[in-house]
């Protein structure tokens, strides 16, 4: 697909099998987007992201085009993106994406730092923004490839991590695990 994917504020869109939508655009530049699958009711995340940023989603990547808007609803450009070198996750793959959120069941997971040999994140009660919850609400896990991540409902097994390269975002590629 070379058409670019038009998203405004508070609308949605589709690729492959996620569906997208525009959350908000602070101070111009900072989007806000929300992933999900709609065929098995499963979100995929809440990324954080910024003009020129790479990453993945349905199986391949996107890169944020262009931020805009007319004076009262933001509005993004997306187009798919050929990351040479490096693999797309799986497309039935949880995908916790550097600077964003993954939310499965009651708990809620970000990446603090994401390299080859390992990665560390935080979980927390997902009902409570992260700058909200208390400490010892909050559990640390050092990750490595193949590691079990302990939630509440269910676990999560790493299947990748993928460090930053470019603009291309950092991220974990999991397996849900019952």
């Amino acid at each position: 697909m070379s058409d670019s994917i038009q998203i405004i504020q508070g609308r949605t869109a589709s690729h492959e099998q996620a569906k997208l939508g525009l959350v908000n655009v602070f101070d111009g530049h900072d989007v806000r987007l929300d992933v999900w699958n709609p065929a098995d009711k499963r979100w995929l995340g809440k990324l954080k992201l910024k003009r020129s940023d790479i990453f993945p989603v349905a199986g391949g990547f996107l890169r944020l085009q262009d931020v805009g808007g007319d004076g009262t609803r933001a509005n993004v450009s997306l187009a798919e993106f050929s990351a040479a070198g490096i693999g797309a996750p799986a497309a039935d793959a949880l995908t916790l994406v550097e600077g964003g959120e993954l939310d499965v069941g009651d708990d809620a997971v970000r990446i603090v730092e994401v390299d080859r040999d390992g990665a560390t994140v935080e979980v927390w009660p997902k009902r409570y923004p992260r700058d909200l919850v208390e400490a010892d609400k909050i559990a640390s896990y050092r990750l490595v490839p193949g590691a079990s991540l302990p939630l509440a409902a269910s676990a999560l097994q790493v299947r990748r991590l993928q460090p930053r390269a470019g603009e291309v975002l950092g991220f974990i590629e999991f397996a849900l695990q019952h």
